[in-house]
């Protein structure tokens, strides 16, 4: 997760104006500005907690103002409710960033009408940080966080933050990729039938961004990561596997290099099956979703 334990000695706490994102720790003090007070009741109105919902997860980050975030590696930003929801946080969402080098931790208030405004001070950990400073921009941006809108297209659900001049100053996207968490069989690849027998079987665990599967004889441990640049993009990565001889290695070997080829997930018109896709839609692999008492022997 984005929580972290912030030792006072490595944390610089700022006022959400100025952050300062990544310092040596041979430079001075920095002086702390005014504090903006947090928005008034006047200008934020309650708003259910469905509604928020909507607004929370993990977003990446793919521009920051004019700028697209053209890495591999996007920075991220998780937005959770906190834990006691009473009346005096009911619309108050917390705010865990990280560029790729900082985390910054804070609060954003939200309204109706799409207002969104930071709460409070966010604090940052100060570690030297390379070109291009992602932290930096990504506290910059969030001093004068105004307003937002959210749409849905394609599976892909886009933020938008907009600065107090309506320019746009933030935009995040969140795959809705979550389907694919779970245990699934390997049903078909390219085409091609796969028997329940064969034993191919795998568990996507998304949050931790691992996979772990029977190749059918091998055990197989590879990453999976979402791919912002297409619509449920999805990229298996670093498999390693088991080096037993088996009867039906050929079918071991092609699910690994279909699985090499997957750019994207889809949901089936069938309940409980996934498709992983190549870049052109093609259908690579086709899931089946397990029951929970089906994959003990997934070892």
């Amino acid at each position: 997760t984005m929580r972290t334990n912030i030792l006072t000695c490595s944390v610089l706490t700022f006022a959400i104006v100025a952050i300062t994102g990544c310092k040596s720790s041979q430079q001075t003090s920095v002086t702390q500005p005014e504090k903006k007070p947090a928005a008034s009741a006047q200008t934020v109105t309650r708003l259910a907690a469905d509604e928020l919902k909507h607004l929370t997860g993990e977003w990446s980050v793919t521009a920051i103002g004019d700028s697209v975030l053209d890495v591999e590696l996007l920075p991220v930003v998780n937005l959770q409710l906190p834990d006691n929801k009473n009346e005096t946080n009911k619309n108050i969402l917390l705010c865990y960033a990280n560029g790729g080098c900082n985390t910054i931790n804070g609060q954003f208030e939200v309204g109706d009408n799409g207002i969104i405004e930071p709460s409070g001070e966010f604090i940052s950990t100060m570690m030297y940080c390379p070109e291009p400073n992602f932290d930096l921009m990504l506290g910059q941006a969030f001093a004068d966080v105004k307003k937002y809108t959210l749409t849905k297209a394609s599976g892909e659900q886009t933020l938008s933050l907009y600065s107090s001049n309506g320019k746009k100053s933030m935009t995040l996207r969140k795959h809705d990729s979550g389907f694919l968490n779970g245990a699934w069989r390997i049903t078909s690849i390219n085409g091609k039938p796969i028997a329940a027998d064969t034993g191919m079987e795998m568990v996507i665990d998304l949050p931790e961004r691992r996979v772990h599967m029977n190749a059918g004889c091998n055990i197989v441990n590879a990453t999976i990561n979402p791919m912002m640049d297409t619509p449920n993009g999805i990229k298996f990565g670093n498999m390693r596997s088991t080096r037993m001889t088996c009867p039906n290695i050929e079918l071991e070997y092609a699910l690994l290099q279909n699985l090499e080829k997957v750019t994207k997930c889809a949901r089936s018109g069938k309940k409980s099956t996934a498709l992983l896709e190549d870049a052109s839609g093609k259908v690579l692999i086709s899931m089946t979703r397990m029951e929970l008492d089906e994959n003990n022997d997934l070892q």
